[in-house]
């Protein structure tokens, strides 16, 4: 289904929508840089790096409601973490192979994620705890703007 097209940015001037949309998309894009720059300084593999995608999503029922989600590779949270053969989480789980075998935990790897031979190296964490202030920003700066109208509009109907 095809965007509509407001008469604002018919004119050139953006809708509040479209420009809370590209100042997400340009924080997005910045951390999704943060987050690689973490990767390449902890020789991750190129899969992992190459798979890293954002996406900005917004609600059309709500004028400035966005999403920002960042996709990676199953390895990447595994490498957040430290897991990998032989050094499990405290829970364990099962996983069905594509041979339709059902696989469990291993109890010796219990509890040794993060541990030994295999670091946790925190690459989402960081980067999110280094950018979250900058969207807590743009977002406060959107909502005093929203504030501020609904307020002034209440002032003028007295």
């Amino acid at each position: 289904m095809p965007k509509p097209i407001s008469y604002l940015s018919l004119i050139g001037e953006e809708s509040p929508l479209e420009a809370a949309r590209s100042r997400a998309d340009e924080w997005a894009q910045n951390t999704e840089g943060v987050m690689e720059t973490y990767l390449a300084s902890h020789q991750s593999s190129g899969a992992l790096l190459r798979s890293l995608k954002y996406r900005v999503q917004e609600w059309q029922r709500a004028e400035t409601a966005l999403r920002i989600t960042f996709k990676f590779v199953r390895h990447g949270a595994f490498l957040e973490k430290g897991a990998r053969k032989g050094y499990g989480g405290t829970q364990g789980s099962s996983w069905t192979t594509k041979n339709g075998v059902k696989k469990f935990t291993k109890g010796e790897s219990l509890g040794k994620m993060g541990t030994g031979a295999s670091p946790a190296v925190p690459w989402t964490k960081p980067a999110l705890d280094k950018q979250l202030p900058e969207l807590a920003d743009m977002i406060a700066a959107q909502y005093d703007k929203d504030i501020l109208s609904t307020f002034q509009s209440v002032l003028i109907r007295r």
